[in-house]
């Protein structure tokens, strides 16, 4: 079986954070995947409180963390904080990760990644796989 090597963005103190909380979940740690998107996944698989994001797009949202996965790390950390309805790159990254400083709980801080991810699945670019069920009929839900 090959060894995987740690993800050099894992260092950066989002995914570290992120990490924590996923430690205080008691939920394994997989070194060889960005911690901060392990997070959402964790966070959907758990049915945390979204009020952001309608019921209806929950699956999507579950599959697009899934999904991230599957990149490049540097790809993931680059779409998820590329929002261009957001500031710079940094500057959101730099939000998420006080906001995961603000968190009071694993869900909390799940709930924070999840938040992010959907808002920007709603500003598009969205090359992953979309439930075609989540679309109504007048078009695409996260435009």
């Amino acid at each position: 079986m090959p060894a995987f090597k740690p993800l050099p963005e894992n260092s950066r103190p989002v995914n570290r954070l992120a990490e924590q909380w996923l430690l205080k979940a008691k939920d394994p740690i997989a070194e060889h995947y960005l911690q901060v998107i392990c997070l959402a996944v964790w966070g959907a698989e758990k049915g945390v409180d979204q009020p952001a994001v309608p019921s209806h797009l929950r699956a999507d949202l579950e599959n697009a963390a899934g999904r991230l996965l599957s990149w490049s790390s540097a790809n993931a950390m680059a779409w998820l904080f590329g929002n261009p309805d957001g500031d710079d790159p940094e500057a959101q990254e730099r939000d998420l990760e006080a906001a995961l400083e603000a968190a009071e709980t694993p869900e909390e801080a799940a709930a924070e990644v999840l938040e992010v991810l959907f808002y920007r699945l709603q500003a598009g670019g969205l090359p992953l796989y979309q439930n075609p069920a989540s679309r109504s009929a007048g078009g695409d839900e996260y435009e």
